[in-house]
């Protein structure tokens, strides 16, 4: 007997949520639309509409404001007049089990992120939902018998709560959170990962779409194919993507847990060098990971391309991280990420081939347009460090760009220029 009373209750719970999907895909796909509408293509009748309605007055896509994103005769469906409607139809009995099994497995699940919630705000949401239904509201003390009931029934089901414990006083669901995002959202994030592929975080961002096509495209396996089909990205990659992601993994445990590694360098003159290093963080710039870290026994930090490194070695050794660094303010004004010399002003000089490139993007945080001029052309101002590096990004513009200032830089662009014409005169 009770195993049939837990199938009925499951099979209630399964068609009330699968109903409830339906009428929040469909408003979502198709806001603004007319209630008779929407009726029509969901075969379903008013009152029944506007009780799921009500079930979903807290989802930001179905309703804001106490407005539906539902229209009755050209305007927006407010919750005023669902509630009025359903009172008029004599829907004031209170909610069945089955509906509130349901209501509390949606409180549950949208608090799966903030860790739970308390027994009082389950109360109070109980308190509320039966407000709504019923003029005749039980005493507290039955609402609370009512809600461990339900709790029960949700573990009969197979959905496990986690109970309050030491130092958690809340009651949350024994499962992974999936965030609600929009097709949209989730072909856009989907596209972003195509950038990692044959990189460092090749490994991991293969494993995270398989993920997203398990949760976000099951029901349409064939348009994560048509994504990958019909979006292309091009790009510096690695040889051996496989091998630098493990490393890149051990290099962000690391970083999160404050350990020490033993890594082997490679410098870019081919110098190999073995040495134990404090990692304080990772940066990603113009298409390169590096690791700005703390070096034992020295008082200066270093920088490591994480592509350069060959071998890395977690420890067990943790170090203290100081308090008194930032990563965000040690790259700071650096134009890459090196910061081993002084904080400079630029004025670069951009031809009018390139200068709507130049003013739509933004290249350092300090970048300014200082001036417009008449043929096109644009000047923009730089404050920064790291000019080894700002170098070798003004040769790759060529004859489009012109240093102004300063005049050590400029001194330094027009003898690389030479060694590059004496290369091609064969001089």
């Amino acid at each position: 007997m009770a195993g049939d009373i837990v199938s009925r209750v499951s099979k209630r719970v399964s068609n009330i949520a699968a109903t409830a999907a339906s009428v929040y895909s469909y408003i979502e796909k198709n806001p603004g639309q007319e209630v008779e509408e929407i009726l029509a293509q969901l075969k379903m009748g008013r009152k029944t509409f506007y009780v799921y309605l009500l079930g979903l007055v807290d989802e930001p896509a179905i309703c804001t404001n106490g407005e539906f994103h539902v229209r009755e005769n050209s305007r927006r469906l407010t919750v005023d007049e669902v509630e009025q409607y359903l009172a008029s139809q004599g829907h004031n009995s209170r909610p069945k089990r089955a509906e509130r099994i349901l209501y509390l497995y949606n409180l549950l699940h949208r608090n799966i992120p903030y860790g739970g919630v308390t027994f009082e705000e389950i109360l109070q949401q109980y308190i509320t939902l039966l407000e709504h239904s019923s003029s005749d509201l039980p005493k507290v003390d039955s609402i609370r018998r009512m809600i461990y009931r339900d709790i029960d029934e949700l573990e009969k089901i197979g959905i496990i709560v986690e109970r309050p414990s030491t130092g958690n006083l809340k009651y949350c669901l024994r499962d992974k959170y999936l965030p609600k995002l929009s097709f949209e959202q989730v072909s856009s994030l989907y596209v972003s990962m195509l950038l990692f592929e044959d990189t460092i975080l090749d490994q991991v961002s293969h494993s995270a779409k398989e993920e997203f096509e398990k949760a976000f495209f099951r029901n349409s396996p064939g348009e994560s194919a048509k994504i990958s089909e019909r979006i292309h990205v091009v790009g510096d990659t690695l040889f051996n993507p496989a091998e630098f992601g493990d490393k890149f993994t051990k290099l962000v445990t690391a970083v999160i847990n404050s350990y020490q590694v033993e890594i082997t360098y490679v410098k870019l003159q081919g110098e190999v060098s073995k040495r134990m290093i404090k990692p304080l963080g990772l940066v990603f710039k113009r298409g390169v990971w590096y690791t700005v870290a703390k070096v034992p026994d020295k008082d200066d930090y270093r920088t490591f391309r994480v592509d350069q490194i060959n071998s890395i070695r977690l420890t067990n050794t943790m170090f203290e991280f100081p308090d008194d660094f930032s990563l965000e303010e040690h790259i700071g004004s650096s134009w890459g990420v090196f910061t081993n010399d002084e904080v400079q002003a630029v004025k670069l000089k951009f031809s009018p081939a390139v200068a709507g490139r130049v003013k739509n993007l933004r290249y350092h945080r300090s970048q300014e347009i200082q001036e417009e001029l008449p043929d096109g052309s644009v000047i923009i101002s730089l404050e920064v460090c790291g000019l080894i590096e700002l170098k070798s990004w003004l040769l790759q513009w060529g004859k489009d760009v012109e240093v102004l200032e300063p005049a050590p830089l400029r001194q330094q662009l027009l003898e690389s220029a030479r060694e590059i014409v004496q290369i091609y005169e064969g001089t």
